[in-house]
């Protein structure tokens, strides 16, 4: 076997060698809304900016845009826009406008968590920011239909236009 060589010329102050370059440090994370400028007018797709990746735990909504319309409670059925977005790639992964503009039906209490978290208790005319983890939003495999895979956070912005169903708060609309 060879004996090991070692360059005591590469050596320099502190032991370092200076002529490694070392890699740039990773862009930081931010969390949740700090990683992003939401912005354009409810009931259109947002604009949605990234300035880094985004962390995100447990399920947590802000209202944008407060709208006046009726108060959504259990039960409600609405027209929402939807867009959704992988806070570790930066990307949308899903919009309604894309759909040629075709709203969801969303019923209050039975959607998935993030949607829950964003309208219960919203007025129509709303625009809310929701951040979550993808195993909060989706269960513990993601959306790999939607590219949000299991440790992805995820953004969903959502725009309440308007009431479609039986009732809002208990009264037929």
């Amino acid at each position: 076997a060879q004996p090991q060589q070692f360059c005591f010329a590469c050596l320099r102050k502190g032991g370092a060698r200076q002529d490694v370059v070392e890699p740039a440090p990773a862009e930081p994370t931010k969390d949740r809304l700090d990683a992003v400028t939401i912005s354009g007018e409810v009931g259109a797709e947002p604009t949605v900016e990234w300035s880094s990746q985004m962390t995100a735990g447990k399920i947590e909504s802000e209202t944008l845009v407060t709208g006046d319309g009726a108060v959504l409670a259990d039960g409600d059925q609405v027209l929402a826009h939807l867009w959704i977005g992988n806070g570790f790639t930066e990307d949308k992964s899903f919009s309604t406008h894309d759909k040629d503009a075709t709203a969801e039906l969303v019923t209050v209490d039975e959607t998935l968590p993030p949607f829950l978290a964003a309208i219960k208790g919203a007025t129509i005319g709303s625009r809310i920011a929701v951040t979550s983890s993808a195993e909060d939003a989706f269960g513990p495999a993601g959306n790999a239909q939607l590219g949000i895979g299991n440790k992805d956070s995820v953004l969903v912005v959502v725009d309440l236009a308007s009431t479609n169903g039986t009732k809002v708060n208990g009264t037929n609309v």
